[in-house]
């Protein structure tokens, strides 16, 4: 089993949705999809600016359909409201906050790609814990795309959401084997920033 330790220090929080609304509804479903009847997800990349406001949109995966990626982003940036981020020191920082959003229409999509930053084999998983499992992490990251302080992802009461055992692995290997793409400015410079992201985790072959 991976041996990991993570030194003490204060931990950056990234930003918080705190808006109860959701960013899309079946209403705003366009007809044509509805037709397909093929289910489709959108994974989304929201930079939040200092003041918690969203600064911009990208798609990261439009899963097949662009016109339907372009809505999802225009949705968030219309309806979704975050806490800010917050670095290590304590002071406001950029965000980086990734969602993926779900139009079911009809059969699965043959989605060909994974959302996870990382995908992990562990010889064993913790108890209670079925392949493939899954830990959504925060990080701080610097302009130049390192990774730095760790943590679990939070709902917005502060409650822990994911196994403590998986995020420390997953935090380990983030910070030992990921560059994040570093947030952006309006100007277009790169900036220091608190993101979110997503570990898989399966059992290795033979330990199953």
């Amino acid at each position: 089993m991976i041996a990991f330790f993570l030194a003490a220090a204060a931990v950056a929080s990234a930003p918080t949705p705190e808006n109860l609304v959701p960013w899309v509804s079946p209403n705003d479903m366009p007809p044509y999809h509805q037709i397909a009847g093929i289910t489709r997800i959108i994974d989304l990349r929201l930079t939040i600016r200092p003041d918690g406001s969203v600064q911009s949109c990208e798609v990261e995966n439009d899963d097949g359909d662009k016109r339907l990626a372009t809505l999802t982003c225009n949705l968030a940036m219309k309806r979704a409201k975050f806490a800010p981020a917050v670095w290590s020191d304590g002071s406001p920082a950029y965000g980086v906050y990734r969602k993926h959003v779900t139009w079911a229409a009809g059969s699965p999509s043959a989605r060909k790609f994974s959302r996870d930053d990382l995908n992990l084999e562990v010889s064993r998983l913790p108890k209670g814990e079925s392949a493939p499992a899954r830990a959504q992490i925060m990080f701080a990251v610097d302009g130049m795309g390192k990774l730095s302080s760790c943590s679990a992802q939070v709902d917005g009461s502060g409650a822990l959401l994911y196994n403590p055992e998986l995020v420390r692995i997953a935090c380990e290997q983030m910070i030992s084997n990921y560059t994040a793409a570093p947030a952006k400015d309006e100007r277009g410079n790169t900036v220091r920033s608190v993101q979110t992201g997503s570990v898989s985790f399966s059992v290795s072959p033979g330990q199953q």
